[in-house]
């Protein structure tokens, strides 16, 4: 059962990424990163990116999920993995074509809350297959007695708003029912028993009312960033949070619901940035990578080594114990130490 995200973490998935480069980028993974691409207009990301994941850059980042994988079952965690993809899977839909993507962010397309796994629907044609390298992972809770729900399936045949974040907010007027349902599971966060789901679209508030009826509980939605929430905000003890406001136009108590607006806030610095792989097309940006932090107790965090001067410091001041591991290129493969793991469990 798992209802936070600081916990005592018992069972856990750690995503695995491709041994080769898939090269292969359309308009739905272009949309999505939109907030994150300088020059936005004019870029090729398939030219982009042919150079970029090379054999040693997939390496090097399936070498250090190897190590995250192992650090987790040093404290006692079961850890599950993906299957491993040995060849690059064309897909076809009535709607549009595409290939199956690697299961390396496994936070992304899968909620889980109490005992319900809900696999979500993504908005990047890339994504629609990835969760297959999980099913047997899943397939397993479920024999243990968690309930398994998936979204309806989109094939991006209706209509996607691709009104800019930045402009949609919550006074935003919209018929969102002429929008299909889409949405990461990584747009919504588990807060102390309540689930939290930014909104960056109209086809999110439709993910969030579908979502809220599955679970029968109310989703708080706010209004914060593009897509997903676990750039802007961790959730790390209770009533607890670490936040990146970095790039918001207002501090982020101006974004939270009621229930939290009295929490206690720990701010990451404003020069807290990755910049260690700049020269690549980085999809994510660098704050967002510094607060993408795995909690696995109340009180011990593991972070990116790369700010264990900085954020550790902050967590070490506030009672809390950092635990710092090497995640590569977190920038270039949309994805820190919290986008790569997916709790299953905590007591």
């Amino acid at each position: 059962m798992i209802y936070d995200e600081y916990s005592k973490l018992t069972e856990v998935i750690v995503g695995r990424d491709f041994d080769f480069s898939p090269v292969y980028f359309d308009s739905t993974f272009k949309l999505f990163f939109k907030a994150n691409l300088d020059h936005y207009d004019d870029l090729d990301l398939s030219k982009c990116f042919e150079s970029q994941y090379t054999a040693e850059i997939l390496a090097n980042r399936n070498e250090d999920l190897d190590s995250l994988a192992k650090l987790l079952e040093s404290y006692n965690i079961i850890v599950y993995r993906p299957e491993k993809c040995e060849k690059i899977h064309q897909i076809k839909t009535p709607t549009f074509s595409s290939i199956v993507r690697s299961s390396s962010n496994v936070r992304d397309l899968t909620f889980v809350y109490g005992n319900n796994i809900i696999e979500t629907a993504p908005s990047l044609k890339g994504r629609f297959f990835e969760n297959f390298y999980l099913r047997k992972i899943f397939q397993k809770k479920f024999n243990d007695g968690y309930n398994w729900f998936k979204c309806p399936d989109n094939y991006l045949d209706f209509e996607i708003d691709s009104t800019y974040y930045k402009d949609f907010h919550i006074s935003y007027q919209v018929d969102e029912s002429q929008f299909t349902i889409l949405g990461d599971a990584a747009n919504a966060m588990r807060i102390d028993g309540e689930i939290v789901m930014n909104i960056g679209n109209a086809n999110n508030l439709q993910f969030s009312k579908w979502l809220s009826r599955v679970l029968n509980k109310k989703v708080h939605n706010v209004f914060i960033t593009d897509n997903h929430i676990d750039g802007n905000i961790a959730s790390i003890a209770p009533e607890t949070l670490f936040v990146n406001d970095c790039m918001l136009k207002n501090p982020i108590e101006f974004y939270l619901p009621n229930f939290m607006k009295s929490y206690k806030i720990i701010k990451i610095p404003k020069n807290s940035k990755h910049e260690y792989n700049t020269n690549f097309t980085n999809i994510a940006s660098s704050e967002g990578m510094s607060i993408n932090v795995l909690s696995i107790s109340p009180k011990d965090i593991i972070i990116n080594k790369d700010d264990i001067s900085t954020l550790g410091e902050l967590l070490y001041k506030n009672g809390f114990n950092p635990i710092p591991i090497q995640l590569r290129y977190c920038r270039a493969f949309g994805g820190g130490i919290h986008c790569s793991t997916l709790d299953l469990n905590r007591s």
